[in-house]
């Protein structure tokens, strides 16, 4: 077991201008350290428009879609790749996208122009297919 003085206790007593510090104990273990959340793995999704394929990354479906966005796609239809629901059927996730000028403020940097174009999508449902 270790001790310790935390900040706010150490304000605490210098305010008070006290001579003797007490001892504040506590255990440092497993129980007590803060836990860290596990990021979701990074999934790939397809998208096809006509014989052409697309695969564009994200951990959401809406994250890859942005990119795809951003590629200038308005019809989005992304399925998961290498992933099958338990009746065999696959998900295909649906978003309308486009492109956006935005006008940035005076904090931005030299070098960035006074307008940028921001990728916008919206979900408009999800279809579960049999075949791809």
């Amino acid at each position: 077991m270790r001790t310790f003085i935390s900040n706010k206790n150490k304000k605490i007593l210098k305010n008070r201008q006290m001579k003797t510090l007490p001892v504040f104990e506590f255990q440092i273990g497993r129980d007590y350290m803060a836990k860290r959340k596990k990021k979701a793995a990074k999934k790939y999704y397809i998208m096809k428009s006509g014989r052409k394929s697309a695969i564009f990354t994200g951990r959401q479906p809406r994250q890859a879609a942005l990119k795809a966005a951003t590629r200038g796609f308005k019809d989005i239809k992304l399925r998961e790749r290498g992933r099958r629901n338990k009746d065999g059927t696959y998900t295909v996730h649906k978003f309308k996208g486009s492109m956006k000028k935005i006008k940035l403020g005076d904090d931005r940097p030299e070098w960035l122009p006074e307008k940028v174009r921001k990728p916008v999508v919206k979900k408009v449902g999800i279809e579960r297919i049999n075949k791809i």
